[in-house]
């Protein structure tokens, strides 16, 4: 129990609560901004209206971390940060609906692909959730990579990313099949932990 109400207040939303603490708003922005601002691009918004939309998501994050409470029963955060940025999008095409169309227009690509006031579509809601898991887990290899050897993280990655079989990578890096399988564990642990410290959440890496 300890080591678990350790692990919750050393989470970076946890952290981000504090106004004076700007290394973990760093943190935060380094892990969710370049992910926000890809899907903002993908509902056809042109760089700076998503610019706009991006800042607006990460406004109302500040302005409400305080009251979100990390329960798996009740969801995560990283459905709670897609409703945000939903509710977001939401507002940008309702400001445009009342301006003037134009051909290429925000307002005509975003309406076209998805209505941000409905629920999200299943299939909107499976690639967010793709997405997030692959920018996770881009950060935390960023982050731990340094900590390992280069054979050993060589044969996390042929095995674990590029799905090799482990006789091959074995023969190929010219270690035991046994030291592959170390590796990947030694690896994968380390990323688990380093993305539950920032995300708080169990499931967000495999």
């Amino acid at each position: 129990m300890a080591e678990d109400t350790l692990r919750t207040r050393q989470t970076l939303l946890l952290r981000i609560r504090d106004d004076g603490d700007e290394r973990a708003w760093e943190e935060f922005l380094d892990l969710y901004a370049a992910f926000v601002f890809n899907y903002c691009r993908k509902q056809g918004l042109q760089q700076a209206d998503v610019e706009d939309v991006v800042q607006e998501v990460f406004r109302a994050v500040a302005k409400s971390i305080r009251g979100f409470d990390y329960d798996p029963v009740q969801g995560t955060f990283r459905s709670w940060l897609f409703r945000v940025v939903r509710s977001k999008l939401a507002n940008h095409f309702n400001k445009q609906k009342r301006l003037p169309a134009t051909p290429g227009s925000t307002q005509l690509e975003g309406l076209a692909n998805n209505d941000f006031e409905a629920n999200p579509a299943e299939a909107e809601t499976v690639e967010w959730e793709l997405d997030y898991r692959r920018r996770v887990f881009q950060w935390a290899t960023e982050r731990v990579r340094a900590e390992f050897k280069a054979s050993t993280w060589q044969a996390f990655w042929m095995s674990a990313v590029e799905e090799k079989a482990p006789a091959m990578i074995a023969e190929e890096l010219g270690i035991s099949t046994g030291a592959v399988y170390i590796a990947k564990s030694r690896v994968v642990a380390r990323l688990r932990k380093e993305v539950e410290v920032a995300t708080g959440e169990l499931d967000a890496l495999f």
